[in-house]
């Protein structure tokens, strides 16, 4: 097919104000074979065209193979300026006077090049006239060389909808309106998390959370040092309507302020004394330490370097010994860890993947940062996993289940399928996102609404249910199950559903932290041989009486836990997930904008969860203890209870070498099923008990497969002991919903 012939448009981009060269006129060029050439009339010979008087102007464009086309455009003189060049800012605080900035501006997003004698706008010095009341006008010279601004002070009240009249150095006139805002109201801004840096370099961080701006303002982020002197005096952190959060990196050891500041453009090029700052200190590690970044990555082609494209593994923790250290990828797999000077190595501990490429490297003197990559075997077959927490369950008052899905793995899923299966006696009140179906207590989410579609893809959705305002519940447990399928196979069935069983309680802490064992056999007690996760739900509510900003959690692991085996659960809201030294977890919630519980009862909770694996050898007797803090805002730290279980021997008894016994389905509904072999007459005496050790059902059963009803039983888990005339006797569990 033959290329389309070269085509060349001109369009206006700036006009001439009173005949003066501020006119722009820009080509565009589409078809032909590039490069091209561009002859503009006046001699121009690039893209734009400015600084242009009235006239006709015609340019040129020649491609490689010698095709051209032509355009020509009329640029006409009109009497004064059309355009805005203001910045409505209006801040001020009192009893200062409010003002507005003027300046040369952009128009269509052209950039203004001060090297040519015109930028759409006419030469200085400007004056101005606000209509009806007095005012001052002084220029300053922007201090990121952008512009030139002229600050124009009005002595006018606010919400006072002001005309002002301008004329340029040639007598070129404009106009613009303003109306005056209120003096400013900075805020608030909240240190939510800092690391440090070794003495040597450049390797802190400083992470802060600040407000949304009212009455439709605006205000500009800086970040200043010790010195006074604005590191980053050229940014554009812009602080509107929504509250925003921004992490400075590569900070030096020492103290820093963040500084709000209505000075948007640099006019002043020393600041002004209408600001908000924040205190930050970077601590100093030391001279003996340096920095190590890298990336955890799929290794497709088996070299042991990470090439582009290959798949980065997220939010996976690494552990470095020796130490140990711990260290997070993000979510473009992405970490970054300062350590002690030393020799170390480096070992991911995904749950699925496994690490190809031994890695270490040594942190000394003259080696301020390196890199470290590690490489992670391909080829790892789909295993998609499915974690859920879930608030307090009360009479009358909703309550919210949150569900993490993650494909663990770089393979595809095909269409997936989440369903969740609540509790008859629960009522659906909504869903995020939107479920494709709910069908009685049965809610569907698949696609083309729901759908997985990238490599370690996350997918968080929250459901919101009601407890029925009948206090006779309280005691009774509800039971919730969720399941995720995919239309191609997954490796790993096991991880793909998760039940809760939630008990009705009348009144409780709002803030409090829940543990729960992966087996769920006991409220208390972790079965060594039978459990493997303790999943931890940290629940928390606005009980004040106003919004909090921001909400910081933060759980020092025991000893007796293993922070490299966290694997991140389910949360209310988006945050931060941090590890650090000492096993110190931080979730870190920016700008929740959390209602107080007498505004928005329901939407003053939040929740967020994690498991983890006791570190081995685990001893019976051993308790494994957790609990954390919880900070609203500026707050004393909330302290929620000890989460507590004790680790026992399994409950599993077989003797005299009898047969491997069976219970399915499990969880069940109406009828469990016993497969298994007994002693002596072949028959089996059957007792079930709650977890509160009350035998709830006795039977006796044949050898083989029999079946036991137990629709009779309240939801929640149980233990089923079977004991032949021998007195071999072995216990096995069972969820019922």
């Amino acid at each position: 097919m033959l290329a389309q012939a070269v085509s060349v448009t001109i369009s206006t981009n700036g006009y001439s104000y009173c005949g003066q060269a501020t006119a722009s006129l820009q080509a565009g060029i589409s078809g032909g074979v590039p490069p091209y050439t561009i002859a503009w009339s006046n001699g121009v010979t690039t893209e734009y065209n400015m600084g242009l008087t009235p006239g006709t102007y015609t340019v040129i464009v020649t491609d490689a193979v010698l095709d051209a086309d032509t355009a020509t455009e009329v640029v006409a003189s009109l009497p004064g300026y059309t355009y805005t060049t203001f910045n409505e800012e209006g801040g001020y605080c009192w009893p200062e006077i409010p003002y507005v900035s003027f300046y040369g501006g952009t128009e269509n997003g052209m950039p203004c090049d001060p090297a040519l004698t015109g930028c759409q706008h006419g030469p200085g010095p400007y004056t101005f006239d606000a209509v009806g009341y007095t005012d001052n006008a002084i220029e300053f010279p922007d201090a990121c060389n952008w512009f030139s601004y002229y600050v124009v002070s009005i002595n006018a009240p606010p919400g006072a909808v002001v005309t002002v009249n301008y004329a340029d150095g040639a007598g070129c006139p404009g106009s613009f309106q303003t109306t005056i805002k209120p003096p400013m109201v900075f805020p608030p801004m909240q240190l939510l998390s800092v690391t440090g840096s070794c003495t040597n370099g450049a390797m802190g961080s400083a992470t802060i959370s600040v407000g949304a701006v009212p009455n439709g303002q605006s205000l500009q982020l800086f970040l200043r040092d010790s010195n006074g002197t604005y590191v980053d005096e050229c940014s554009s952190n812009w602080v509107h309507n929504q509250p925003i959060t921004h992490t400075y990196e590569d900070l030096a050891p020492g103290d820093y302020w963040a500084v709000l500041d209505f000075d948007l453009f640099n006019q002043f090029a020393n600041g002004t004394n209408c600001t908000d700052s924040l205190l930050i200190t970077v601590p100093d590690l030391g001279t003996l330490c340096g920095q190590v970044n890298g990336r955890i990555y799929v290794d497709g082609n088996a070299n042991c370097a990470y090439n582009g494209g290959e798949n980065l593994v997220p939010t996976t923790v690494i552990e470095i010994t020796p130490g140990p250290y711990y260290a997070i990828t993000n979510a473009n797999g992405a970490y970054s860890v300062t350590l002690p000077y030393g020799t170390y190595s480096f070992a991911e501990q995904h749950t699925v993947l496994v690490q190809s490429c031994p890695t270490q490297a040594t942190v000394a003197s003259g080696i301020p940062l390196q890199n470290v990559n590690l490489g992670c075997l391909g080829g790892a077959p789909l295993d998609v996993q499915l974690i859920m927490s879930n608030g307090a369950a009360r009479p009358g008052f909703e309550l919210f289940y949150a569900l993490a899905i993650d494909n663990l793995t770089s393979s595809p899923t095909g269409t997936v399928t989440l369903t969740m299966d609540f509790d008859p006696a629960l009522g659906f009140v909504s869903a995020t996102p939107a479920p494709s179906s709910v069908a009685g207590n049965t809610i569907t989410w698949t696609a083309p609404f729901f759908t997985m579609t990238s490599a370690f893809q996350h997918k968080d959705v929250g459901v919101r249910l009601l407890v029925p305002p009948d206090i006779g519940l309280v005691g009774s447990t509800l039971v919730t199950t969720a399941t995720i399928t995919t239309a191609n196979t997954d490796a790993d069935l096991a991880n793909n559903t998760y039940v809760s069983s939630q008990v009705v309680t009348a009144s409780l802490d709002p803030n409090d932290k829940a543990v729960r064992t992966s087996t769920d056999a006991s409220v208390g007690q972790y079965f060594i041989g039978d459990d493997e996760w303790l999943d931890y739900t940290i629940r928390f509510q606005n009980t004040g009486t106003d919004t909090a900003f921001n909400v910081v959690i933060t759980d020092t692991l025991e000893a007796d836990l293993d922070p490299a085996t966290i694997q991140w659960g389910a949360s209310s809201h988006t945050c931060i997930k941090e590890l650090g030294a000492g096993g110190v977890v931080k979730f870190i919630f920016p700008n929740i904008l959390l209602p107080d519980s007498n505004v928005n009862e329901p939407l003053s909770h939040g929740l967020v969860g994690f498991r983890i694996k006791p570190k081995q050898p685990l001893l019976p007797g051993t308790f494994l203890s957790n609990v954390c803090d919880i900070y609203f805002d500026f707050n004393p730290p909330v302290h929620t209870n000890t989460a507590e279980v004790e680790a026992t021997v399994g409950m599993e008894v077989q003797e005299h070498g009898q047969d491997h016994m069976l219970l399915f389905p499990n969880p069940v509904n109406d009828v469990l099923y016993v497969t298994g072999q007994a002693a002596g007459t072949g028959m089996l005496d059957v007792e079930i008990r709650g977890t509160d050790g009350r035998s709830v059902m006795r039977a006796r059963i044949a050898s083989g497969t029999s079946a036991i009803t137990v629709a009779s039983l309240a939801s929640g888990s149980y233990m089923v002991s079977f004991r032949s005339v021998d007195g071999s006797e072995r216990t096995l569990r069972f969820v019922k919903w």
